[in-house]
């Protein structure tokens, strides 16, 4: 059996060639997708660093009696560091508009696949997709 590797390192801070500041790589917690920001000075990127590191540990201890509409609230904080203003807003839009109403007063540990896709077929069926 292959000795297990240590997981990727969350985030990089470097300084770019032929640039001014820092630039961090780091995996948004919410996407998962590899992102990057420019930041003027090394301290700033460190406390970015700090902020991602808190929503990845917050994503990781998701706690199942928990009703839908807190965490939904807790998710959007913690994501909104990771994705742009306009993304953010269709977030906080379709969880208020959608989900809310559809699971809000629902503990998560009640939620089962079939209610997502319940909810995903009377939306397609309501929005003519």
């Amino acid at each position: 059996r292959p000795p297990e590797r240590p997981p990727p390192p969350l985030t990089s801070i470097f300084k770019r060639k032929g640039r001014k500041g820092y630039a961090l790589k780091y995996r948004a917690p919410a996407t998962h997708r590899l992102r990057m920001r420019q930041f003027t000075t090394k301290g700033e990127a460190e406390r970015f660093e700090d902020r991602e590191r808190l929503a990845v540990s917050a994503a990781d201890g998701l706690e199942m009696d928990v009703r839908f509409d807190h965490h939904a609230e807790r998710w959007l904080k913690a994501t909104a560091t990771a994705v742009k203003r306009g993304t953010m807003h269709g977030y906080e839009w379709a969880i208020r508009k959608y989900l809310v109403p559809a699971f809000g007063e629902r503990y998560l540990r009640e939620l089962t696949p079939k209610m997502i896709r319940d909810l995903l077929v009377t939306l397609r069926a309501s929005l003519g997709r």
